[in-house]
């Protein structure tokens, strides 16, 4: 047919922009990949104010639930030179560029460890 693309077979009907932003969002939300899963270790100072540590507990781990896969994460907090672990046994992520990122920009770039299982 003329005029046609030669890749409008792969495009998601309806889209002008094809299947290329949902192959992005997908690589970008970590999506299940074939190597073997990870364990993220996530380090988060306390600020000592109960309801700030609160709200950047709840939206690290809203962040970490947003990005599917099949990579494991724990907490650990700090305070006062000491260290609580929180490990979330029935939750996983999908560790990828895009969550490292945001991670760092809350968090610090050395808040997170990386274990292979």
């Amino acid at each position: 047919m003329i005029g046609r693309p030669a890749d409008e077979e792969k495009r998601r009907p309806g889209s002008p922009f094809g299947n290329t932003f949902d192959q992005a969002q997908g690589k970008a939300q970590g999506r299940r990949r074939k190597s073997s899963p990870r364990h993220l270790r996530i380090t988060i100072h306390r600020t000592g104010e109960q309801e700030r540590d609160s709200e950047c507990l709840g939206q690290v781990h809203s962040l970490l639930q947003s990005y599917e896969g099949d990579d494991r994460f724990s907490f650990y907090l700090v305070s006062d030179g000491r260290r609580v672990q929180l490990d979330f046994p029935n939750a996983t992520t999908g560790y990828c560029p895009a969550l490292k990122e945001a991670l760092a920009e809350m968090l610090g770039a050395g808040a997170i460890g990386v274990e292979n299982q």
